[in-house]
């Protein structure tokens, strides 16, 4: 367990930028973590001036503490996972500051979804193509899948390499639960996918399992699935449903990681883990391939 330490102490050190150095992970730098930490005092005073509105304030000192706590367990794979809180809040801090200057007159669906710039991208409609979710469309064109109206993409991990591969993640808060969770996924369209034992392998390393999968068929698709349970920290845990899923057709594939944890580790979050795994199931079974 990490010891408390002093927000302002911290950011008026050296530590957690050497920190963040001996990660090498360069996508939040340590003068970024100051300025969301210093929001609160002048941009958030702004404008949320009426306590009515304190439930839209963002917990600066958090991102902090969630950002400290990771560099310090030098734990990359946690860092990366506490980064992305760190965009999603970004994220709503600017869809709520339209919101109560006026700014925003989009005449889309009023949804995570659509108010992001970056995500709006990938969405095939403003219709919900089952209850709660729209049609996501890869930009490679070569597959599709639900996506929660809720959901943001990670801007930051997204990146593709020609119509072969392309990698994308989403992430998902709850905020009646105390919940959050992300998705990420790998798409490959070439010959290596048929590699299924190698596959496999990465698959497993990218997330420190060592067991065995479960294989079945569905839609002209094969899917090689587990699940697995991540103790980072005495109060922090990572629930994972994951697999490689192999269209039967084509030479596509996607690698596919449903992690589902507490979004404040200091407070107490009910994970319903059977909910949760049928709806990273649903995600996987939703996905079709363009082939």
């Amino acid at each position: 367990m990490v010891a408390a330490v002093d927000n302002k102490e911290v950011l008026d050190s050296d530590l957690l930028r050497a920190k963040m150095m001996e990660l090498e992970y360069g996508e939040v730098t340590i003068e970024e973590v100051k300025r969301i930490y210093f929001l609160r005092n002048d941009r958030l005073q702004e404008i949320f001036r009426s306590p009515k509105d304190s439930r839209y304030k963002i917990a600066s000192d958090d991102i902090v503490k969630w950002i400290y706590n990771a560099t310090i367990e030098k734990n990359k794979s946690l860092l990366e996972k506490e980064v992305f809180r760190l965009r999603y809040l970004l994220f709503i801090l600017t869809i709520t500051s339209l919101l109560f200057t006026g700014g925003c007159t989009m005449s889309t669906p009023e949804t995570a979804a659509f108010e992001d710039e970056f995500t709006r991208e990938f969405m095939k409609s403003t219709k919900e193509v089952e209850d709660g979710y729209y049609l996501f469309e890869s930009k490679t064109g070569g597959y599709t899948m639900w996506f929660p109206v809720n959901a943001t993409m990670d801007e930051g991990y997204y990146s593709k390499l020609g119509d072969n591969i392309e990698y994308s993640g989403f992430g998902v808060r709850n905020e009646s639960d105390n919940t959050f969770s992300y998705v990420q996924l790998i798409y490959e369209n070439r010959g290596v996918t048929e590699w299924i034992d190698a596959k496999l392998s990465v698959l497993s390393n990218s997330i420190g399992y060592k067991g065995d999968y479960e294989e079945f068929k569905h839609n002209n698709k094969t899917y090689y699935y587990a699940t697995d349970v991540d103790h980072v920290s005495d109060s922090a845990t990572y629930y994972s449903f994951f697999s490689y899923v192999k269209s039967d057709d084509s030479d596509q594939g996607i690698s596919f990681i449903y992690d589902v944890s507490c979004y404040d580790f200091d407070k107490d979050c009910e994970i319903d883990l059977e909910k949760e795994e049928k709806k990273a199931l649903n995600l996987m079974k939703s996905i079709e391939f363009n082939d």
